[in-house]
C-alpha cells in the first residue's frame, strides 16, 4: 500500500515537469502563429 502511493505521487510529479515543459513549447507555437496570422 505505501510502496503504491508513493509511486502514485512520483508519477504526479513527472506529469507536472511534463505538462511545465509543454506549456512553454505550447507557448512559444502560439507566439510564432501570431507573429504570422
Amino acid at each position: 500500500m505505501q510502496k503504491s502511493f508513493y509511486f502514485a505521487i512520483y508519477g504526479l510529479r513527472v506529469a507536472h515537469e511534463w505538462v511545465k515543459f509543454n506549456w512553454v513549447h505550447i507557448g512559444f507555437f502560439i507566439y510564432i502563429l501570431r507573429l504570422f496570422l
